[in-house]
């Protein structure tokens, strides 16, 4: 089992060359891609027409390190149709040679939304839920397998889009082999879903966003081990599951919010125990 790290555990205006050299030096030899938080949202990367050159650039100072692609964060979701950005985004997956592009799902009704109400206050139920989301994600699949990158959905925050079970129900609906999803283990947890939910899924995760927290702030985002998920028995289910992914961490708050002087420390103490439960996983 391969250790991955988000690239958002860095700043986004870190110098690719810079961050790949931070994160090699910390042990980190494989990447998860933020593409939100590797291009600016005042001049959008994939709205200009130098995309692939950045892309083919990466991969070249990937290449030179030895490091390498395996998983992708989209900057875009499945909300409202951006043809402007889609298919760019997917290009440059195949460019850095990545496997999996999360996507994050529709979740709630938008029209719904009052004025001075809170953000998300009408989440989907299941079955609007899956209904709303199949056609957007079948959408997509002609991308996908036009560049040979599989697309995951990720258990939110709001609504039955939280639910393991329902992950692995939208999966079954979409019935694509360029479709799957990714689990979030803060995510779960900050909803009141037991991990133990995957024994209960058809459709394994096929890949991680492994975070910590303590149930209660939604964006904790923690380095594992530093709040309060069960870990052990996380990886016991990962392998009675039989899931064969990647550790993939997004346990990217405490590495950002690190002062400058202190963030190496923070992201080799990340590294050091995604190996310790790599390590759990492989003697089960």
């Amino acid at each position: 089992m391969k250790i991955v790290t988000t690239t958002s555990v860095l700043p986004g205006s870190f110098d690719i060359s810079a961050m790949l050299d931070e994160l090699q030096n910390c042990g980190f030899s494989d990447l998860d891609m933020a593409f939100y938080a590797s291009v600016s949202y005042k001049e959008h990367l994939f709205k200009n027409d130098s995309y692939e050159e950045w892309a083919y650039g990466v991969r070249n100072e990937a290449d030179k390190r030895g490091i390498s692609f395996y998983q992708g964060h989209a900057s875009f979701d499945v909300t409202y149709p951006k043809p402007e950005i889609e298919e760019k985004t997917f290009r440059c997956a195949s460019v850095l040679g990545i496997k999996y592009l999360v996507v994050h799902p529709h979740v709630n009704d938008w029209e719904k939304e009052l004025p001075g109400e809170p953000p998300y206050s009408h989440p989907f139920g299941r079955e609007e839920f899956i209904s709303l989301n199949k056609p957007r994600y079948e959408r997509l699949i002609g991308l996908a397998e036009k560049y040979g990158v599989i697309m995951l959905s990720e258990n939110l925050l709001w609504g039955d889009g939280a639910k393991l079970t329902v992950m692995s129900e939208l999966v079954e609906a979409v019935h694509s082999p360029w479709f799957g999803w990714c689990l979030d283990t803060g995510h779960a947890i900050n909803q009141g879903e037991s991990l133990e939910s995957l024994l209960e899924c058809k459709h394994p995760p096929l890949s991680l966003h492994t975070h910590d927290c303590y149930g209660v702030d939604k964006g904790d985002h923690l380095i594992p081990g530093d709040g309060s998920i069960d870990w052990h028995r996380f990886m016991c289910i990962l392998k009675e599951i039989g899931y064969t992914g990647e550790l993939v961490l997004e346990a990217d708050s405490q590495p950002r919010a690190a002062a400058e002087k202190d963030r190496t420390a923070v992201l080799r103490k990340l590294y050091e125990r995604a190996k310790a439960l790599a390590d759990v996983y492989e003697q089960l």
